[in-house]
């Protein structure tokens, strides 16, 4: 088998060397950080907190083989992610955007995507020409006082 070098050790770079090592091929991997992971890279702190030193980073797939693959070298923790904002009247709607955000926001109990696209084409104002990203958001998303602009609307209603 041939000798190999990969070049990085971050998720990628690890990954091809361990797949080529398995597979019989001599592999060096050189990285020009003072450790592996990329910006995956983490530490317990003295203290004892984990720390991730690039900023928090969330592992998402749907595919069985990469976590029965990842499972070999790691345990999981359980994790649930949910973003949300914080409107005007201190209620929570989650993000990104979906029925029941639009839902909690225009206090309407939409059940299909098509009541949505109807409901909030109800609300469209007309702008001409449309010329902004606002114009477009006013257009095909919210009425909107012309002489008062979509940024105060929006900011009232979200």
């Amino acid at each position: 088998m041939a000798k190999l070098l990969v070049v990085g050790a971050g998720f990628a770079g690890a990954v091809y060397a361990r797949e080529l090592a398995i597979s019989g091929h001599e592999v060096d991997v050189i990285e020009k950080r003072d450790h592996i992971a990329g910006n995956c890279f983490d530490y317990v702190h003295d203290c004892g907190v984990r720390v991730h030193r690039y900023g928090p980073h969330l592992f998402h797939t749907s595919n069985d083989r990469v976590v029965a693959w990842l499972s070999q070298f790691t345990g999981w923790l359980p994790y649930e992610h949910r973003v949300v904002a914080l409107l005007d009247n201190d209620r929570k709607v989650p993000l990104p955007v979906n029925l029941d955000t639009i839902n909690a926001v225009f206090g309407t109990q939409l059940n299909a995507p098509e009541d949505v696209m109807s409901y909030l084409a109800s609300l469209a104002l007309p702008r001409s020409p449309v010329i902004s990203a606002e114009d477009h958001l006013c257009l095909e998303i919210l009425s909107c006082d012309l002489a008062d602009g979509c940024s105060s609307i929006i900011s009232r209603r979200f």
